[in-house]
């Protein structure tokens, strides 16, 4: 049977831009035939010095480089944070803000089958969490929420190292799907109603020796979740700048996945601290490229994966 997917209006390359009124609105990066054509993205590309033919296979390459590009790693992580100045810095955050990657992503929809929070460092479940509260507050529903945890132990970062004793206290496991159930029951508030939700606790495990990344939590999850039918649709909560990346991460796993179900995806994030920020430091610089890399390079599996469908 051939596979079916809907994901919402787009031409292969678009990205989303969710305004507070959640009015959707379509920036492109890239036309159809993978020629840059955003010149925004372009600018944003001289600004860091970032070669390229304008095309969507060059500044992928350009942006994954490992001397010059965007990711941070290794020892190019040092050097990343001390690579521009101050107005170089400036500059790169009011492009990031007009290509969407740093204020709120909201909703498109009043109501959906599912709300899937995505596993992270405890200060970031904790503030996903208060997000999708947030949303529930404001009248957005959802019939489960589905926690994706993995086995990643809290031995890093700091803050995961300082909630151990209390995660473990409470007889949570000491990974980070035990993480979310502790923040989820003993650190949040939720609402009665949304209280009373069924949640599906996803415990991924790695593969090949690496640490589960979001498509082994949405693997897991799929099997977890025997009440999945067509027509379905999911909201993914992260945060900005992650968000955009994320959600085209899920979007080619669902494209991919076997089951062939036609679920509708879409993610939201609160905006990023940079939103409002006059004079960000290199180490937040270095973060927001970084997840714009990672957007950057999704974008470019999710086009060779709708090609294939």
């Amino acid at each position: 049977m051939k596979k079916l997917f809907r994901f919402p209006t787009l031409f292969i390359l678009s990205f989303f831009l969710f305004s507070c009124s959640s009015s959707i609105s379509e920036t492109v990066f890239f036309d159809t035939q993978g020629k840059l054509v955003n010149k925004d993205l372009k600018q944003l590309l001289t600004v860091t010095g970032q070669s390229h033919a304008e095309t969507l296979d060059s500044v992928v390459a350009a942006t994954q480089d490992k001397e010059n590009g965007w990711l941070r790693s290794g020892e190019r992580w040092h050097k990343q944070k001390e690579r521009f100045t101050d107005k170089q810095r400036q500059e790169i955050v009011m492009l990031a803000k007009k290509l969407g990657y740093l204020d709120e992503k909201t909703p498109s929809k009043d109501k959906y089958d599912r709300a899937l929070v995505l596993g992270a460092a405890s200060v970031r479940i904790k503030s996903r969490i208060n997000h999708l509260i947030d949303l529930w507050k404001r009248g957005i529903r959802f019939d489960k929420i589905v926690m994706l945890g993995s086995t990643r132990s809290l031995d890093a970062p700091e803050s995961d190292v300082l909630l151990k004793p209390s995660v473990l206290e409470k007889g949570y496991e000491a990974n980070e799907m035990g993480l979310m159930q502790y923040i989820y029951n003993q650190e949040v508030s939720l609402p009665k109603d949304m209280a009373s939700l069924p949640v599906i606790w996803v415990k991924a495990e790695g593969k090949d020796g690496k640490r589960a990344n979001t498509d082994d939590t949405i693997e897991e999850w799929l099997k977890r979740d025997t009440d999945l039918a067509n027509d379905m649709t999911v909201l993914s909560v992260s945060n900005q700048p992650h968000a955009s990346y994320q959600g085209v991460v899920i979007q080619t796993y669902l494209l991919n996945h076997e089951k062939g179900l036609n679920l509708t995806s879409e993610v939201v994030g609160e905006k990023s601290s940079l939103a409002d920020k006059a004079n960000p430091d290199s180490q937040e610089i270095a973060v927001l490229l970084d997840a714009m890399a990672r957007h950057l390079y999704s974008l470019k599996k999710l086009s060779l994966a709708q090609a294939s469908v």
